[in-house]
């Protein structure tokens, strides 16, 4: 319908991990009519075998995005999947006391002075990991937890020191869910310039191992079997986005 396939691919997407969007029974509250119409329409996707108009679900997330961004939003329009699908996620996770726990991972990201060699914390939520571009999704998320330094102007500031100083830069996982969201990031920018890199990715490797440590103590492995992907063909400028 017009320039709605991003739409249309994440509804295929989301069609594929049930457990996390049945979950709108979980609390007997009023339902949005974002997540009612979600629910219906990603209902119809696995019963039909015939086409469905997914007009109903447009018009209200075309109605939560222009409130929640103060700002008209016209739903035929080129769109951004990874903004779009938080959005959703939001609308979700506002109805299932539990769809935070199934889709939300912590990160921690330690940051140590190289001089004083003091450590400094910081925890944060995400719903999509953000993973730069490698030959694979396992190599991409190997370079996410490997250690990176940052040295000159772009280290760390450190309340020991207090200056800026060289440091060591690592992250782990504290917590995660039963279903990960990767966002691997094909837009660069180069010297002020946007674009796009089409390099492949392997997808079609074994289970993904995500090691979680617990209390800085306890590791323990997780594995996740990819269920579905949102491909982009074209430019910046003008393409096309399809499920897989």
């Amino acid at each position: 319908k017009g320039n709605t396939c991003y739409a249309n691919a994440i509804l295929q997407i989301l069609s594929t991990i049930p457990s996390f969007w049945c979950q709108r029974y979980s609390e007997s509250g009023s339902i949005s009519p974002l997540a009612r119409s979600l629910y219906l329409n990603l209902s119809l996707l696995k019963q039909k075998s015939s086409a469905i108009d997914p007009s109903n679900f447009l018009t209200a997330l075309q109605n939560v995005i222009s409130r929640k961004s103060n700002r008209p939003f016209d739903v035929n329009t080129q769109q951004d999947v990874p903004e779009i699908l938080q959005y959703l996620v939001d609308e979700l996770k506002g109805t299932s006391v539990i769809a935070d726990d199934i889709i939300c991972s912590s990160l921690t990201t330690t940051t140590t002075c190289m001089v004083c060699f003091s450590e400094c914390k910081e925890e944060t939520k995400h719903d999509m990991i953000r993973l730069d571009l490698s030959i694979s999704i396992r190599s991409s998320f190997e370079i996410f937890l490997s250690s990176k330094n940052f040295i000159g102007e772009n280290g760390s500031f450190c309340n020991m020191c207090s200056t800026l100083q060289d440091s060591e830069r690592t992250i782990r996982i504290s917590n995660c869910g039963s279903i990960l969201i990767f966002h691997l990031i094909r837009y660069v920018d180069f010297n002020g310039k946007i674009s796009k890199d089409n390099r492949k990715v392997n997808i079609f490797s074994e289970n993904l191992t995500v090691p979680v440590k617990v209390d800085d103590v306890v590791t323990l492995n997780k594995s996740f079997k990819l269920r579905a992907t949102i491909n982009h063909s074209g430019t910046l400028n003008a393409g096309h986005y399809w499920a897989f």
